[in-house]
């Protein structure tokens, strides 16, 4: 299997506020096939979102595909200074 870099099968990557306390990343990409691909390299986990950003896998709170929509939303704890 090859591995290939998120941003060549993504259209956009974006992160927005979701409150005050989460933060929110969604993934879309321009067809089926290139969502397909991704969500099933079995990379979008609590554990690898955790290690990808350095942060406590508690810390992420969300992980689901929106398949109709061709998009994967992360979400997690902001941190707080």
């Amino acid at each position: 299997m090859t591995t290939v870099p998120l941003s060549l099968l993504a259209t956009v990557i974006r992160s927005k506020n979701a409150g005050p306390f989460l933060l929110t990343f969604d993934v879309m990409f321009e067809d089926a096939t290139h969502f397909d691909t991704a969500w099933a390299s079995g990379r979008f986990t609590k554990d690898a979102m955790a290690e990808l950003f350095g942060v406590e896998v508690a810390e992420i709170t969300s992980i689901f595909a929106v398949p109709r929509g061709q998009a994967v939303k992360v979400t997690m704890r902001r941190r707080l200074a």
